[in-house]
């Protein structure tokens, strides 16, 4: 499966993919909110394709990442923990760092009916990191 970044995504000289954040608010003291992002993946095996597009990180009681899928319906594809979140304020910058990115069931399911995938429910995809400006 060949992922590659849907624009105005990219890829940064060391390969990490990077979405430009178009909105959402945090609060400053608990940082719960929601941080909106366009562009997207696309995972491609042979004619199978799989496209995730605008993002959303919801900071709640139950933290995740949207996103819609294949232009239709949006759900959570990714679960998130924050117990290893790092935290960098600038007087403008921001960075939330060190947060675990796991595969929801909804992903799961995406990647088991367009790639044939066995069930990757909870498994790791990564770490994340958002670097944002205050305003």
């Amino acid at each position: 499966i060949i992922p590659a970044p849907i624009a105005p995504a990219s890829l940064t000289p060391a390969g990490d993919f990077s979405f430009p954040i178009t909105g959402g608010r945090l609060a400053d003291n608990t940082f719960e909110g929601e941080i909106r992002h366009s562009g997207g993946i696309s995972l491609t095996q042979g004619m199978n394709v799989l496209e995730l597009t605008d993002f959303t990180i919801n900071v709640d009681g139950d933290p995740d990442l949207t996103a819609v899928v294949n232009g239709g319906p949006r759900v959570s594809i990714l679960d998130l923990d924050l117990s290893g979140l790092t935290v960098d304020l600038d007087p403008l910058d921001i960075t939330l760092g060190n947060v675990a990115a796991n595969f929801s069931a909804d992903a799961a399911t995406a990647l088991t009916d367009t790639f044939g995938v066995p069930n990757v429910t909870g498994a790791p995809l990564g770490i994340a990191k958002v670097n944002a400006v205050a305003n």
